[in-house]
């Protein structure tokens, strides 16, 4: 029996669980998603934004049309570091501040990595409702959920505290109001609460990211419902603390289902408590989780405050953005995923490209036609691409010299490259030629910004002389009459093993003949693969440079 894919799974638990708590969840599907607007927003975050589309598309597909996928950017939360992006641009002073009350030009500092996000997930194929949760909280009737839970835990009410000390958290902070003097939500904490007032005080030391702020000293008043400015901006008058905030964010929004980072799903994690404080609390369902594991990068967790992140444009610069859908829907979402944009990049796009095949031949199973049909960006195309390898594109990118766009005389020239080496079948129209078009330009940005300096490469367009011994004399010549020879095929495989043959005649190791080769051909000791080099390239030229570096280096 064939596997279903995890998205089929929690797809019909969802169903399920709106069919069991239909009284309490609106006859709209809510899946949501969010992050934390503290620096920009890379491919880490929208693993769990491409994790809700996966979900919400099968649910469309199979069960209900009315679905929707809700972004929440956290942009009341307060600034802990300035992030690397805008280091030295951005004062110290705003630590502690709300991200939507920290100015960078005209607007808040969170909405433009927040709208930044939005506009780069579109172009993978998801389309989110963006909601602020600044602008939750300045809605009556999330305002409302906040009063309840306010009154009940600063007003000597049980229902919420009970729940907090079960967990050990019979000290966290509930609600944290915005300083009106310094505009600080780091430093505050409730004295009182009446109704829609909240009394607080700004004080005490606080550890926050590598800083510890001091409390201004004001007392101040403020009122629920009513938002206040600082520095020119109009946000709320506080937020509640996260653990109390994501069950409210569920009531208010009606969520059957969201993903979330692991850490979230560990015993007494925000996940439980939430789950406690909707359900016992609110009297609302828990939504059904989606747990995943984080994306790291090269090995390290991204952060966007260090530095270390590829962002959504970034990958769709140097590759399709399918095949990033692809690597993280491929796998469960609690399975670890390291993103290597130099030869790991190369690998996923084969076997995005092996899927594909598969998925027209009809050799799919069906596990693999809907991991493809979750990795489309838009619909299923009418036929399959030309399969031309993404790092064969890279070696042609640069022997016909492409830099970014493509133009008609390069294009025509890959073309013949393609056809004369075997890798197209059929010539191909329309949208074969855009697609191969957009491949060649994306290899050639993958060659500038991230290949490995052995993957980089100019052919001579002279010969020139190189020191050579007897054995490696031998080694070019023989290479050379293998080239030259009228059955020799033009495919990178067969030209491949003409370079071993030639080098074993010649009692030559394969690294000091390919060594010899590569210094024949690019003037380097290293290159990308030899038989995809003169396949590229070409035997005459290849043969040409090589029998003029036997002329040229003559005694």
């Amino acid at each position: 029996m064939t596997k279903e894919h995890w998205s089929e799974i929690k797809a019909r638990e969802v169903i399920e669980h709106c069919q069991e708590h239909a009284d309490e969840l609106q006859d709209e599907i809510v899946v949501a998603s969010g992050a934390s607007t503290s620096g920009r927003l890379h491919v880490g975050n929208a693993r769990d934004v491409l994790t809700a589309d996966a979900v919400a598309r099968v649910l469309r597909e199979r069960y209900h049309e009315d679905v929707r996928v809700v972004w929440v950017s956290d942009d009341v939360d307060p600034l802990r570091r300035i992030p690397r992006d805008l280091d030295g641009k951005l004062s110290e002073d705003y630590l502690g501040m709300p991200y939507k009350a920290i100015p960078v030009g005209d607007e808040p500092y969170s909405d433009r990595w927040a709208r930044n996000f939005v506009e780069e997930l579109r172009e993978f194929g998801v389309e989110v409702d963006w909601i602020s949760s600044a602008e939750l909280y300045t809605d009556s009737s999330f305002a409302k959920l906040v009063r309840e839970v306010v009154n009940d835990y600063y007003g000597g009410g049980r229902r919420l505290a009970s729940v907090l000390e079960r967990f050990g958290l019979e000290d966290a902070r509930v609600y944290m109001p915005v300083c009106e003097e310094c505009g600080r939500i780091a430093t505050t904490r409730v004295v009182d609460v009446d109704g829609w007032r909240v009394e607080y005080v700004c004080e005490g030391q606080h550890e926050i990211g590598d800083a510890v702020l001091e409390g201004c000293g004001h007392r101040g008043e403020l009122d629920l419902k009513e938002p206040i400015e600082v520095n020119g901006f109009e946000i709320p008058p506080g937020k509640l603390g996260w653990r109390i905030e994501w069950p409210t964010r569920w009531v208010y929004l009606g969520v059957a289902c969201e993903p979330f980072g692991k850490d979230h799903y560990v015993a007494g994690g925000s996940y439980e408590v939430g789950s406690a404080i909707a359900e016992e609390f609110f009297g609302f369902p828990a939504p059904v989780p989606v747990p995943y594991e984080w994306i790291t990068l090269d090995g390290k967790a991204m952060s966007s405050s260090k530095g270390h992140y590829v962002t959504l444009s970034d990958w769709g610069e140097v590759c399709h953005r399918e095949v990033l859908r692809y690597l993280v829907l491929r796998g469960k979402p609690l399975k670890h995923l390291d993103l290597d944009l130099r030869f790991g990049l190369l690998q996923a796009v084969d076997d995005y490209d092996e899927l594909e095949k598969r998925y027209f031949t009809g050799e799919s199973d069906e596990r693999e036609r809907r991991i493809y049909e979750l990795s489309r960006v838009d619909r299923i195309p009418d036929e399959c691409p030309p399969h031309v390898p993404f790092r064969f594109c890279a070696v042609v990118a640069q022997v016909v010299g492409i830099e970014d766009d493509v133009s008609e005389e390069e294009f025509e020239r890959a073309l013949e490259i393609f056809r004369r080496t075997g890798h197209l079948e059929s010539e191909p129209e329309d949208f074969g030629r855009e697609w191969l078009r957009e491949r060649l330009e994306k290899a050639s940005r993958w060659v500038d910004k991230y290949a490995p300096e052995e993957a980089r490469f100019r052919v001579r367009d002279e010969p020139e002389p190189v020191k050579l011994s007897d054995r490696e004399r031998e080694f070019l010549e023989d290479l050379a009459r293998r080239l030259e020879s009228e059955t020799t095929k033009e495919d990178p495989e067969t030209l491949q093993r003409a370079v071993f043959e030639a080098a074993r005649t010649a009692g030559l190791r394969p690294a000091d003949a390919f060594r010899v080769f590569y210094n024949v051909v690019i003037g380097k000791d290293r290159g990308p693969r030899a038989g995809t080099l003169i396949a590229a390239v070409g035997v005459d030229r290849i043969s040409r440079l090589i029998r003029g570096c036997l002329e040229a280096s003559e005694d």
